[in-house]
Protein backbone atom coordinates (compact mmCIF):
# COMPACT_ATOMS: atom_id res chain seq x y z
CA UNK A 1 0.00 0.00 0.00
CA UNK A 2 1.45 3.22 -1.01
CA UNK A 3 0.37 6.47 0.60
CA UNK A 4 1.49 9.77 0.37
CA UNK A 5 3.37 12.21 3.15
CA UNK A 6 1.74 15.44 3.40
CA UNK A 7 3.32 18.21 6.07
CA UNK A 8 5.90 17.35 8.95
CA UNK A 9 5.04 14.53 11.52
CA UNK A 10 5.10 15.94 15.24
CA UNK A 11 8.95 14.36 15.60
CA UNK A 12 9.78 16.57 12.53
CA UNK A 13 8.48 19.28 13.74
CA UNK A 14 9.79 19.16 17.11
CA UNK A 15 13.20 18.74 15.86
CA UNK A 16 12.82 21.93 13.33
CA UNK A 17 11.45 23.83 16.29
CA UNK A 18 14.52 22.98 18.58
CA UNK A 19 16.84 24.08 15.87
CA UNK A 20 15.27 27.10 15.21
CA UNK A 21 15.02 27.70 18.50
CA UNK A 22 19.17 27.19 19.04
CA UNK A 23 19.62 29.80 16.35
CA UNK A 24 17.69 32.31 17.55
CA UNK A 25 19.59 31.94 20.96
CA UNK A 26 22.56 32.37 19.03
CA UNK A 27 21.66 35.24 17.39
CA UNK A 28 20.54 36.67 20.70
CA UNK A 29 23.96 36.08 21.94
CA UNK A 30 25.97 37.42 19.50
CA UNK A 31 24.14 40.68 19.50
CA UNK A 32 24.29 40.98 23.00
CA UNK A 33 28.06 40.24 22.99
CA UNK A 34 28.48 43.01 20.04
CA UNK A 35 26.65 45.22 21.67
CA UNK A 36 28.59 45.25 24.88
CA UNK A 37 31.63 45.45 22.58
CA UNK A 38 30.53 48.60 20.89
CA UNK A 39 29.59 50.54 24.52
CA UNK A 40 33.04 49.08 25.75
CA UNK A 41 35.02 50.62 22.64
CA UNK A 42 32.64 53.94 22.91
CA UNK A 43 33.47 54.23 26.68
CA UNK A 44 37.61 53.77 26.15
CA UNK A 45 36.78 56.41 23.55
CA UNK A 46 34.71 59.17 25.61
CA UNK A 47 37.72 58.64 28.76
CA UNK A 48 40.25 59.42 26.08
CA UNK A 49 38.30 62.87 25.17
CA UNK A 50 37.38 63.17 28.99
CA UNK A 51 41.23 62.57 30.08
CA UNK A 52 42.26 65.01 27.66
CA UNK A 53 39.53 67.98 28.65
CA UNK A 54 40.82 67.20 32.29
CA UNK A 55 44.43 67.33 31.01
CA UNK A 56 43.30 71.07 29.44
CA UNK A 57 41.28 72.09 32.64
CA UNK A 58 44.30 71.41 34.56
CA UNK A 59 46.54 73.75 32.01
CA UNK A 60 44.36 76.34 31.54
CA UNK A 61 43.41 76.51 36.12
CA UNK A 62 46.28 75.25 37.22
CA UNK A 63 44.47 72.54 39.14
CA UNK A 64 42.20 69.40 38.24
CA UNK A 65 38.28 69.96 38.44
CA UNK A 66 36.67 69.07 41.89
CA UNK A 67 34.02 66.67 39.44
CA UNK A 68 33.67 66.22 35.61
CA UNK A 69 30.77 68.98 36.53
CA UNK A 70 33.45 71.86 36.50
CA UNK A 71 34.37 70.76 32.84
CA UNK A 72 30.87 72.18 31.99
CA UNK A 73 29.61 74.58 34.19
CA UNK A 74 31.22 78.25 35.06
CA UNK A 75 33.24 78.64 38.34
CA UNK A 76 31.75 80.80 40.96
CA UNK A 77 35.48 82.39 42.11
CA UNK A 78 35.93 85.58 40.00
CA UNK A 79 39.60 84.57 39.21
CA UNK A 80 38.93 81.18 37.98
CA UNK A 81 35.81 82.78 36.03
CA UNK A 82 38.22 84.78 33.78
CA UNK A 83 40.23 81.65 32.84
CA UNK A 84 37.36 79.55 31.65
CA UNK A 85 36.89 79.29 27.88
CA UNK A 86 33.82 80.81 26.16
CA UNK A 87 31.31 77.90 25.83
CA UNK A 88 33.66 75.70 28.72
CA UNK A 89 35.83 72.86 28.57
CA UNK A 90 33.27 70.68 26.79
CA UNK A 91 31.30 72.52 24.15
CA UNK A 92 28.11 72.07 23.60
CA UNK A 93 27.38 69.99 26.72
CA UNK A 94 25.06 71.45 29.70
CA UNK A 95 25.53 68.49 31.99
CA UNK A 96 28.97 66.28 32.89
CA UNK A 97 28.78 63.08 29.98
CA UNK A 98 27.18 59.68 30.97
CA UNK A 99 28.63 56.50 29.81
CA UNK A 100 26.94 54.50 27.26
CA UNK A 101 25.03 52.77 29.67
CA UNK A 102 23.65 55.84 31.01
CA UNK A 103 25.84 55.69 34.30
CA UNK A 104 27.88 58.66 35.36
CA UNK A 105 31.85 57.98 34.78
CA UNK A 106 33.34 57.88 38.24
CA UNK A 107 35.92 61.18 38.20
CA UNK A 108 38.27 61.75 41.84
CA UNK A 109 40.71 64.25 41.86
CA UNK A 110 43.81 62.89 43.63
CA UNK A 111 45.76 65.77 43.80
CA UNK A 112 48.59 65.68 41.43
CA UNK A 113 46.55 62.96 39.20
CA UNK A 114 42.90 62.04 38.74
CA UNK A 115 41.11 58.89 38.08
CA UNK A 116 38.69 58.57 35.53
CA UNK A 117 36.37 55.17 34.59
CA UNK A 118 33.38 53.57 33.45
CA UNK A 119 31.19 51.40 35.75
CA UNK A 120 30.49 49.36 32.13
CA UNK A 121 27.07 48.76 33.24
CA UNK A 122 27.58 47.20 36.60
CA UNK A 123 26.09 47.78 39.69
CA UNK A 124 28.04 49.02 42.28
Amino acid sequence: MVTSKNGFSLVEFMIYSVIVAFLIVGVFTMYKKIQTTMKSSQADTEIGMLKANIENYKARMGKYPSSLDDLVKIPSDPALRDKYPTGGFLPGEKEAPKDPWGNEYRYKNLGKTFMLESTAGQEE
